[in-house]
């Protein structure tokens, strides 16, 4: 068993600085004792502190790569995969389930997601139904370009179109030309009178596609829509 050690100062057989370790032979009387240069004893201890060093380094990069490779097989790529279906959602402006079966918090979320979507979904089937049943035409268009963006059935019923050749028209195509003006100047003091006024109501002539004419009275309410790019009244 070790009983203490020493350093000496000049040691006469290895002439330099030694440590002196002492230690007492079991079952006997003896006691040994161990001469260690100093150079070769800071020498071993430099070795094996960087032989931890190395393996600490190696054992924390393996850590590094384990967690890498974990966050990336069951959280990176599965909320690659949600975002990805969410953006084929939008692009093609329908609802589209998620598809993710594990039992975590994507799935979670991912449920959710399913079910919020699908209640905006038949909300928004009731709505246009219920846009469909209105007894009134009703007309959305841009008022910039008076481009005709959605409408009900009566609106192209009762002026003969189909619902086809409705969506292929102008707001200009269906009012009355004025022949002492301009088709463009026409359509700018439209486009401007809606710019001016946010909402308001008034009378005019819109025609058939047969060409009789109908006096109609207007009424009309200016909204933003996130969904679309230039105005819409």
């Amino acid at each position: 068993s070790f009983i203490s050690s020493s350093k000496i100062n000049n040691d006469a057989l290895f002439n330099q600085k030694s440590h002196l370790f002492l230690f007492l032979l079991p079952n006997t009387h003896w006691t040994l004792g161990l001469v260690i240069p100093e150079e070769v004893l800071l020498a071993t201890t430099e070795k094996t502190t960087n032989k931890l060093i190395i393996n600490q380094l190696i054992a924390i990069t393996f850590i590094i790569l384990s967690i890498f490779y974990i966050l990336q097989r069951f959280l990176t790529k599965p909320l690659l995969k949600i975002i990805e279906q969410i953006k084929q959602s939008i692009q093609a402006d329908s609802y589209q389930p998620i598809e993710h079966e594990q039992n975590d918090e994507l799935g979670i979320l991912s449920g959710w997601f399913n079910k919020q979507s699908n209640l905006l979904k038949q909300s928004e089937e009731q709505m246009r139904a219920l846009f469909d049943l209105l007894p009134d035409s009703v007309v959305l268009f841009d008022y910039k370009t008076l481009d005709i963006i959605d409408f009900n059935t009566e609106a192209h019923t009762l002026l003969g179109y189909t619902n086809e050749e409705f969506k292929k028209l102008n707001f200009s195509d269906l009012q009355e030309k004025n022949e002492d003006e301009s088709e463009e100047n026409s359509n700018q003091c439209q486009v401007n009178y809606f710019k001016l006024n946010d909402s308001g109501a008034y009378e005019d002539k819109h025609k058939h596609k047969g060409g009789q004419l109908f006096d109609l009275n207007i009424i009309f309410k200016s909204i933003q829509l996130d969904t679309y790019t230039e105005g819409e009244s």
